[in-house]
Protein backbone atom coordinates (compact mmCIF):
# COMPACT_ATOMS: atom_id res chain seq x y z
CA UNK A 1 0.00 0.00 0.00
CA UNK A 2 2.63 2.56 0.67
CA UNK A 3 3.86 2.07 -2.61
CA UNK A 4 0.81 2.50 -4.11
CA UNK A 5 0.55 6.14 -2.38
CA UNK A 6 4.16 6.78 -4.00
CA UNK A 7 3.00 6.50 -7.20
CA UNK A 8 -0.09 7.82 -7.24
CA UNK A 9 1.03 11.03 -5.54
CA UNK A 10 4.12 11.50 -7.91
CA UNK A 11 3.15 14.26 -9.85
CA UNK A 12 5.16 12.76 -12.87
CA UNK A 13 3.92 9.35 -12.59
CA UNK A 14 0.45 8.43 -14.67
CA UNK A 15 -1.00 6.31 -11.80
CA UNK A 16 -4.29 7.29 -10.91
CA UNK A 17 -6.33 6.57 -7.32
CA UNK A 18 -6.78 3.53 -7.78
CA UNK A 19 -7.43 1.42 -3.93
CA UNK A 20 -10.61 3.05 -1.82
CA UNK A 21 -7.65 4.53 0.56
CA UNK A 22 -6.38 7.24 -2.08
CA UNK A 23 -10.33 8.06 -2.45
CA UNK A 24 -10.90 8.78 1.26
CA UNK A 25 -11.52 12.51 2.11
CA UNK A 26 -9.90 11.26 5.59
CA UNK A 27 -6.52 10.73 3.95
CA UNK A 28 -6.50 14.90 2.44
CA UNK A 29 -3.43 15.12 4.49
CA UNK A 30 -1.45 12.96 2.62
CA UNK A 31 -2.47 14.94 -1.00
CA UNK A 32 -1.53 18.82 0.90
CA UNK A 33 1.74 16.84 2.04
CA UNK A 34 2.38 15.99 -1.76
CA UNK A 35 1.55 19.81 -2.54
CA UNK A 36 -1.66 19.46 -3.87
CA UNK A 37 -4.47 21.54 -3.77
CA UNK A 38 -7.19 20.66 -0.70
CA UNK A 39 -9.91 21.86 -2.50
CA UNK A 40 -9.54 20.87 -6.13
CA UNK A 41 -8.35 17.57 -4.90
CA UNK A 42 -11.16 16.90 -2.59
CA UNK A 43 -13.67 17.46 -5.82
CA UNK A 44 -11.34 15.41 -7.77
CA UNK A 45 -11.39 12.64 -5.83
CA UNK A 46 -14.98 12.64 -5.08
CA UNK A 47 -16.04 12.58 -9.01
CA UNK A 48 -13.21 9.69 -9.66
CA UNK A 49 -15.55 7.75 -6.42
CA UNK A 50 -18.31 8.49 -8.15
CA UNK A 51 -17.13 7.19 -10.93
CA UNK A 52 -15.78 4.17 -9.43
CA UNK A 53 -19.50 3.68 -8.16
CA UNK A 54 -21.33 3.63 -11.17
CA UNK A 55 -22.93 0.86 -12.23
CA UNK A 56 -22.20 1.68 -15.83
CA UNK A 57 -18.47 1.46 -14.89
CA UNK A 58 -16.09 -0.34 -17.64
CA UNK A 59 -12.72 -1.79 -16.16
CA UNK A 60 -10.04 -2.99 -18.25
CA UNK A 61 -9.80 -6.34 -18.38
Amino acid sequence: PDNSWADVLNVSSSVDPFRQQHLDPANIGRWTAAGYDQGTTLQYLSALSMAMSSPNIALDS
